[in-house]
């Protein structure tokens, strides 16, 4: 890792692989410097919004906002990096042309193969070809609000397969 702690929020949005420097699979150590400086060296610390900042979204699951537009999430029994989710703010590109923030109908019809899913554990587009990228939008205005990646194992059907990752034995 370099001393910068700058992140490249222009980078594309990699389904299996990441987004910018954040890489899946990786382990938490990775990102030491760049998540003790969005998540302490950067706040304020007699402000009381820190969990905004690092939380957890699960007992298994420590969750980093980084840059103001990207959530990484890592799995606490192994350290390995598990998601990322482009949000608001952040300006790179899935496929060259699908982006946080870019209207619903857009989005459908550039990329028709993606299909909405209301019966998961959440409520998005996903892609029967690529396990690996969803793609939330927010009823209201029709537009893309979120865009994720993550291993293939965080929403697998095979049982023996769910009980490795939530072991953290991915």
């Amino acid at each position: 890792m370099n001393d910068s702690y700058e992140i490249d929020i222009t980078s594309p949005i990699l389904p299996g692989v990441g987004i910018g420097v954040f890489k899946l699979r990786s382990h938490i150590t990775d990102y030491f410097d760049i998540i003790k400086y969005y998540t302490v060296d950067k706040l304020d610390l007699y402000r009381h919004d820190h969990q905004k900042y690092a939380f957890l979204q699960t007992p298994f699951q420590v969750v980093y906002y980084i840059a103001n537009c990207l959530y990484v999430s890592f799995h606490t029994m192994n350290g390995r990096l598990m998601k990322i989710t482009a949000v608001n703010g952040y300006k790179g590109y899935f496929n060259n042309k699908t982006y946080v923030g870019m209207p619903l109908s857009k989005f459908t019809g550039l990329e028709p193969q993606f299909y909405y899913d209301p019966t998961g554990e959440e409520e998005w587009y996903i892609n029967p070809q690529i396990k690996e990228i969803a793609i939330t939008h927010d009823p209201y205005f029709k537009f893309v609000e979120s865009i994720s990646v993550y291993v293939e194992e965080m929403y697998d059907d095979n049982f023996e397969r769910i009980g490795k990752f939530d072991r953290g034995t991915w």
